[in-house]
């Protein structure tokens, strides 16, 4: 059983980065349903859960990144391709099909954004339900 990511205070961070800024809560994130007063806390705390578990380099199921940090495989998966977005550094996500629909991820970190400026200000630990 995956153990979910818990927040590391001491360890650098997605938001840590100069060339990938804390983008204003309206920018952030995309989308017509989008609203930043609704969204944005809870969409920026699982991204930052997503890009610390998928930090380690290795291979993951979506399902294994939504149990270990508490979102839907839907979330997780749109935290991924957030990953990939100027804004939030421009990393890597390789996609692997392991057959019948079924795809492993990994993250390569861009290291041209990891110039460390400061910490992040949202939860990083999933909402209690």
């Amino acid at each position: 059983m995956m153990n979910p990511v818990k927040p590391e205070h001491d360890k650098e961070d997605l938001f840590s980065y100069q060339r990938a800024p804390k983008p204003a809560p309206e920018r952030a994130f995309d989308g017509d349903t989008y609203d930043p007063g609704r969204d944005y806390i809870r969409l920026h705390g699982l991204l930052l859960r997503v890009f610390r578990y998928m930090s380690d380099g290795k291979w993951h199921l979506l399902r294994d990144i939504a149990h270990a940090c508490g979102g839907t495989e839907a979330s997780c998966s749109a935290r991924l391709r957030d990953l990939r977005k100027d804004k939030f550094g421009a990393h890597e996500i390789i996609r692997e099909h392991l057959g019948d629909g079924l795809y492993q991820y990994r993250l390569i970190i861009n290291r041209a954004s990891l110039k460390f400026t400061t910490r992040f200000d949202a939860p990083a630990s999933p909402p209690n339900p």
